[in-house]
C-alpha cells in the first residue's frame, strides 16, 4: 500500500530531524570544514542517497535548519512588537532548548548564518513596517542587535538568564533613548 501524504511527510521530517542532530553531534567533535557527508550520513544513521534527496551540501542542511529555527521564532512570537524587553525574553526562551546548536555554531564561526538569516525573513517578523529605504535600515539595524545580543549570550555560554538579558536590553533601551534626547537639544 502506498505511503499517505501525511505519513510521508512524517518520514521526511524525521530523516531531517536525523540529519540535523546528526550535524549537531559531529560540529560538536569535528572541525565543520572537516564534516564530510559520509560521516554525516553514518552519524544520522540514514543513507547518503537519502541526505541527497533533501539536500545538495552540508551548508544547505545547515542553512536550512536555522533558517526553519528564524521562522518559527516569527511564528512563535505573541508578544506585542512594541514591547523590546518582552521581545527579548520571547527571543530567549525560544532558543533556550538549542544551546547546544546554537554552541556549536559558535565554536564553528557560523554564527552569522543567524543573524543574515533573521534579516532575509524579515519579511515574517513581529515588527511589520511599509517598505521603504529608511524602514530597511531599521529592520537591518534590529536585526543586527538582536542578533548580536544572542551572540553576545551565546558568547558568554549562556551564563545570564533571559530575564537578566531582558534587563540588560532594558538598560539598552534607555541610553538609547538618552543619548537621542541629548542629540534634539
Amino acid at each position: 500500500m502506498a505511503d499517505t501524504p501525511v505519513k510521508r511527510q512524517q518520514q521526511v521530517n524525521q530523516t531531517v530531524e536525523l540529519l540535523w542532530q546528526g550535524l549537531t553531534n559531529l560540529m560538536a567533535t569535528t572541525p565543520y570544514d572537516q564534516i564530510t557527508i559520509s560521516a554525516l550520513t553514518q552519524e544520522a544513521g540514514v543513507a547518503r542517497r537519502t541526505f541527497y534527496r533533501h539536500y545538495q551540501s552540508i551548508d544547505d542542511l545547515l542553512v536550512n535548519k536555522i533558517n526553519q529555527l528564524v521562522i518559527k521564532l516569527y511564528q512563535d512570537a505573541q508578544v506585542d512588537a512594541d514591547d523590546f524587553e518582552e521581545l527579548i525574553r520571547h527571543i530567549f526562551y525560544f532558543f533556550k532548548p538549542y544551546q547546544k546548536f546554537l554552541r556549536v555554531l559558535r565554536d564553528n564561526h557560523k554564527l552569522y548564518l543567524v543573524q543574515s538569516s533573521i534579516l532575509e525573513y524579515r519579511d515574517q517578523s513581529l515588527v511589520h513596517l511599509s517598505d521603504n529605504d529608511q524602514n530597511q535600515l531599521i529592520y537591518y539595524f534590529g536585526a543586527g542587535g538582536i542578533s548580536n545580543i544572542i551572540t553576545y549570550w551565546i558568547k558568554t555560554d549562556f551564563q545570564a538568564s533571559p530575564t537578566e538579558v531582558e534587563e540588560m536590553a532594558h538598560q539598552l533601551i534607555k541610553h538609547l533613548h538618552h543619548l537621542v534626547d541629548t542629540d534634539e537639544k
